[in-house]
């Protein structure tokens, strides 16, 4: 079966901005759609079933802080940032040294004010302001472990996906991540900040954590 994509489109190295562009376009249109829903029942005081969207609050109790979809995109767009910049094939290239120095400068904007992002409020100087030099401290680590050759998911070798195509192998590396990954995230929730997230290298304090 012929794929419906160019093959000049593909070797032009253009098909990660298209997928990007598909995506972008996707996500938007589900936001919107989903953002509409929740607020069409706000006022609707039967429980909400499980399948049903609602907001995302680190407390149900009145006064909670509400997470905008916004702190997830941020979130989302520097994970995959930092990934595009560490699984560069050659690093030599003037231009994207160039690209990876401007996505370190927007990086540490974003991140001196994400408090403010978490918050929607202009707490840059208060108690809350903290969470910005705390992210910032987080971004510094894991970016300092990924600079010293630590992989992220112990597990999750890239290696695999540039020279093994065999499926097997790969749903085998995915799954010991999916592992890993959740270990971290009972970390986290248990309140181990640094040991979830510097156990995602080193997987030993995963376990103690």
């Amino acid at each position: 079966m012929r794929s419906p994509i160019p093959a000049e489109f593909v070797s032009s190295g253009r098909l990660p901005l298209l997928w990007c562009l598909v995506a972008f376009i996707l996500t938007f249109f589900v936001t919107r759609t989903v953002v509409r829903y929740i607020r069409a029942n706000a006022d609707n005081p039967a429980p909400r079933k499980w399948w049903q969207p609602r907001n995302i609050s680190v407390s149900e109790a009145a006064g909670g802080l509400h997470i905008h979809h916004v702190v997830i995109g941020v979130v989302l767009v520097m994970l995959s940032g930092v990934t595009m910049v560490t699984l560069a094939v050659d690093g030599g290239v003037p231009e994207f040294t160039v690209a990876a120095v401007f996505f370190g400068i927007g990086a540490a904007l974003v991140l001196d004010e994400f408090a403010l992002i978490l918050h929607l409020s202009d707490v840059y100087w208060a108690e809350d302001g903290r969470t910005s030099v705390d992210a910032v401290f987080v971004a510094v680590a894991v970016a300092g472990l990924l600079v010293l050759g630590f992989n992220p998911l112990s597990f999750f070798d890239i290696t695999v996906w540039r020279t093994d195509q065999n499926v097997a192998a790969r749903l085998v590396v995915v799954a010991l991540a999916a592992v890993t990954l959740g270990l971290a995230v009972i970390v986290l929730f248990k309140g181990k900040v640094w040991t979830g997230l510097i156990g995602m290298f080193i997987t030993p304090l995963l376990v103690i954590g």
